[in-house]
């Protein structure tokens, strides 16, 4: 019976040390550092239709949408977390509305967070279309509340915050809240509540045992232009990209690469097994295997470029700059 014990306490502290209940956030403001990037090293690559950074013009950052994001292609939060059993998880994503030149006619998804297996099937869900909040994922779910969503609802120029509640109320039985402020014209006004769905219901899934990964969708076809602070509370349970830091490298073992800015060839100081070529939207746009030290990229626009480098010593990231 003692040996028992001991087990279940082994166990269960062996769980509590790899899966830490966290606050997460990423507010895009690293989203260009080559030792903190909030693209490479905080969401699964490739970076998906061109979401990309934007300035605020002073010193904070923000990510644009783009058309197809709404239909399919989320972002891939690295970090996968557990579902819940006594907990709470609370994920939360700012946004700012800006109509779209030219009206849809359809129900295109605005905003969304989708919590999801590691074969990308959705678990549980909320979105904002254009006439709903919903919520998605339960089974035999009873509506607590959920208020109308109008076109007054949500103005031009203005933030707004997407809140996604889950608690665990009975076995695999949950209540879930999705809730949208308003928080002003620069995204810092005191939260005013606009639109709230509520709903109780079951998922077999969504528990402690199961890792979970989590994905966020925004698209200007549903009138979402830009995303924001995105955070996240809950067991975190490792990640699901390489740690793309160069602070993890000693020195001795840092690969050089020059010049910076360069025209038509990269030189490096040591071999690559491999070097990934991301623009600044995260889409790869071409990959060099087994490199001698030196690399032709005549064939690359001007630009700002990450170059992925895989060798011997692990990965590093290099931001350089094409003439």
């Amino acid at each position: 019976m003692k040996k028992n014990t001991l087990i279940l306490l082994l166990l269960f502290t062996f769980t509590k040390i790899n899966a830490q209940l966290v606050n997460e956030e990423i507010d895009f403001n690293n989203l260009i550092s080559t030792t903190n990037n909030d693209l490479f090293n905080k969401f699964v690559q490739p970076i998906p239709y061109g979401y990309e950074q934007i300035t605020d013009g002073n010193s904070g950052y923000y990510l644009a949408t783009s058309l197809q994001g709404a239909a399919t292609q989320p972002l891939k939060l690295c970090s996968k977390f557990k579902g819940i059993d006594t907990e709470s998880m609370i994920i939360s994503i700012d946004y700012k509305v800006e109509t779209y030149p030219t009206p849809i006619s359809f129900g295109s998804n605005s905003v969304g967070v989708f919590i999801a297996k590691n074969n990308g099937e959705t678990v549980l869900s909320t979105r904002l279309s254009a006439n709903e909040l919903s919520i998605n994922g339960l089974t035999n779910p009873n509506s607590t509340f959920n208020s109308p969503v109008f076109g007054a609802n949500f103005v031009n120029g203005r933030w707004y915050r997407l809140i996604f509640q889950l608690t665990k109320i009975a076995t695999d039985k949950f209540s879930i809240t999705s809730k949208i402020y308003d928080i002003g014209l620069d995204g810092t006004s005191s939260p005013v509540l606009k639109v709230t769905n509520s709903k109780e219901g079951f998922n077999y899934y969504f528990n402690s045992a199961n890792d979970i990964n989590i994905h966020i969708v925004g698209g200007w076809w549903g009138n979402v232009k830009y995303l924001d602070n995105f955070k996240i509370y809950g067991f975190k349970n490792g990640s699901n990209c390489p740690n793309l830091s160069n602070n993890n490298f000693n020195l001795e073992n840092n690969i050089v690469v020059y010049p910076n800015p360069f025209t038509n060839q990269i030189i490096l100081n040591k071999e690559a097994t491999k070097i990934n070529i991301y623009n600044l939207n995260g889409q790869l746009i071409s990959t060099h295997s087994n490199v001698n030290k030196e690399i032709s990229v005549e064939k690359l626009a001007s630009g700002i470029y990450f170059f992925e480098i895989f060798s011997n010593d692990g990965v590093q990231i290099k931001k350089l700059i094409k003439n």
